[in-house]
């Protein structure tokens, strides 16, 4: 984004070579104007391959360049796309990412459990796509509502389908902690027929073993499907990965055309990092995306980012109210006390026309003021009838 608002300056890209392997060059940048307006951009970058930049120590100081940080981070995998949810320097992060840089490696069945919008379905087709063997296509199939006999009829077609392909297909099973018992028998009987042409990736929201001992879940099955098993942590265990997420999400909007922005406020970060992140990844996504299409200056301010967002900030900073716990019966009673007095002192100590104001007969009026402690000499201007 800086390179637009001057006439000529320079900096280090990364550069995807064959293979899917990113290498770094210095670059050179010419803006290209018509009169006053910027039009276009010329990289003129060098042949020369620059050495990686050792790994960034955990700052976090207002001063960091985050562009520089996500930079670095994706220079280190091997993968290229996708990799969004897996950029982080918490020590969870990092063993997620060598997790999916592991399973993009071999052919294994895997099985990715975390929090729903944790980047689980992502990740998935990272690791498929990302791979040393040319891949087939990624097929996704919702188990949480789908019978035995639409499932085997399924999966069964798409083999037929993609017999001929070049390249392993593979397929997609979301929500697979809740097939039903008859549809998990189905699929266990056709994952163990021979040449059984797919790889499977399996979403859950927990780990199947504890759906196993739970008596959720076969066994039998869970042991084909859980080859490699990947827990996604939950966002709010490593909020410190967040303004890192957040700057590549923002990247990558970057990408998609309109308006290009540097980066985040220290103040929009620091609410970032304190919200809790219920939705997850996915929850981050939008709020980014929110706050972008907002933005009016070079890089997103506190103002920009999403009303729920900004309050759960305010809320966290208000210093907690001490109040005293409050007794219910004793309070109704003074409630009611203070009301019947003021009946009685519009009806100036009548009960009988204080009993009429309240909705009340004689009787249960002389309860209620033996019962809260009313007598003649509190009645308004002493006067008892």
């Amino acid at each position: 984004p800086e390179a637009m608002t001057r006439d000529e300056t320079s900096g280090n890209i990364s550069c995807l070579q064959q293979g899917g392997r990113l290498s770094r060059r210095r670059a050179r940048f010419l803006t290209i104007r018509d009169g006053d307006e910027v039009v276009g951009l010329i990289a003129l970058v060098d042949s020369d391959e620059q050495p990686a930049p050792a790994p960034a120590e955990h700052d976090t100081s207002e001063t960091e360049d985050w562009h520089e940080v996500v930079r670095t981070l994706r220079h280190e995998l091997r993968l290229v796309s996708g990799v969004e949810p897996i950029l982080g320097r918490h020590p969870a992060s990092v063993r997620l990412r060598r997790q999916v840089e592991a399973a993009a490696l071999v052919a294994e069945n895997v099985l990715l459990y975390g929090p729903p919008g944790s980047g689980r379905r992502t990740l998935a087709a990272t690791i498929h796509y990302g791979g040393k063997h040319v891949p087939g296509p990624l097929i996704p199939i919702p188990c949480a509502d789908i019978d035995a006999d639409v499932l085997d009829t399924t999966i069964q077609a798409l083999a037929a389908a993609h017999a001929e392909e070049n390249g392993r297909a593979a397929l997609l099973l979301e929500d697979v902690d809740a097939l039903a018992d008859d549809a998990q028998w189905a699929l266990h009987r056709l994952i163990v027929r021979e040449g059984f042409p797919f790889r499977l990736f399996s979403v859950a929201a927990s780990s199947l073993a504890e759906a196993v001992e739970q008596g959720q879940f076969r066994a039998e099955l869970a042991m084909e499907l859980t080859t490699l098993t990947i827990c996604v942590p939950p966002l709010e265990e490593r909020l410190e990965d967040v303004p890192i997420l957040a700057q590549a999400l923002l990247e990558r909007w970057n990408t998609q055309g309109g308006k290009q922005l540097s980066g985040f406020s220290p103040q929009a970060r620091q609410i970032l990092t304190t919200y809790r992140w219920p939705g997850e990844f996915a929850e981050l996504q939008w709020a980014v995306e929110q706050a972008a299409e907002r933005a009016t200056g070079p890089r997103v301010e506190a103002e920009d980012l999403p009303r729920r967002v900004r309050w759960a900030f305010d809320d966290a900073a208000s210093p907690p109210i001490d109040r005293e716990p409050i007794d219910l019966p004793q309070f109704l009673a003074e409630v009611e006390r203070e009301v019947i007095m003021r009946a009685l002192r519009i009806a100036k100590g009548n009960k009988a026309q204080a009993a009429r104001l309240l909705g009340l007969n004689r009787p249960r009026l002389y309860r209620r003021l033996a019962e809260l402690g009313i007598d003649d000499a509190e009645d308004a201007n002493g006067v008892g009838r």
